[in-house]
């Protein structure tokens, strides 16, 4: 499912006013109550979330001004990230970026695809190489951590190769990125910031929850 209101009126229907994290996403089948039925939100919807929390990301702005580990994600990365790779590069390093991908209407923030683009191996690749070619390199570490590990969810979730068993390494890689985001929240709650100063620097609490519950709901449907 998405993440629409609808859906989340029904999730909550089914956990009360308690969290569906503490549950794990998880709850028994009321036709048969030795079964679990796991909530696990819409992986593509996740993902558009995820950029378009970075696409309104901007240096005092107002919205948002995300910060990873003391580094500020910001839209203006992939921007700088794309024109570098336009002018600097006769091969591009990241050929399928458009202006469509980086100038986004409300048609285009609407397909998948654009938003895998930006969030991909390739945009890390290119992110990396951007960095790379920089003389001040270090601002792009927080964004560059987000992109390894939307990268590792896209290849996941995009692997047409069946998970047969709990040994199969894509499990743990699942629960590395799922850490990410979690710690990313415990560090920004752990500053002095104010409650405003804290929500501009995170993704939105619908975004960060329906990644969690895709994350956890597919991990627990291996683990029952």
């Amino acid at each position: 499912m998405d993440g629409g209101s609808q859906n989340r009126a029904f999730v909550k229907l089914h956990f009360g006013n308690e969290s569906p994290r503490d549950h794990k996403f998880t709850i028994k089948c009321p036709h048969n109550t030795d079964k679990f039925v796991f909530v696990i939100m819409d992986f593509s919807h996740g993902l558009k979330k995820i950029r378009n929390g970075v696409l309104i990301s901007r240096f005092g702005k107002g919205g948002k001004e995300l910060l990873i580990e003391g580094s500020h994600v910001v839209w203006k990365y992939w921007e700088d990230a794309y024109k570098w790779d336009c002018t600097e590069n006769r091969v591009r390093v990241h050929h399928r970026l458009t202006d469509e991908h980086i100038d986004l209407d409300n048609p285009h923030k609407m397909r998948n695809h654009l938003a895998e683009e930006v969030m991909n191996d390739d945009m890390l690749n290119l992110m990396k190489m951007y960095q790379q070619s920089l003389v001040s390199r270090n601002h792009l570490s927080g964004t560059i951590k987000l992109v390894e590990n939307t990268a590792t969810l896209i290849k996941i979730f995009r692997d047409a190769r069946a998970i047969t068993t709990l040994a199969d390494d894509r499990l743990q890689q699942l629960e590395s990125v799922r850490s990410f985001f979690l710690k990313w929240e415990s560090d920004v709650d752990a500053t002095d910031f104010t409650k405003a100063e804290k929500a501009e620097a995170l993704l939105s609490w619908e975004c960060r929850d329906d990644i969690i519950s895709t994350i956890t709901g597919f991990l627990k449907k291996f683990q029952c």
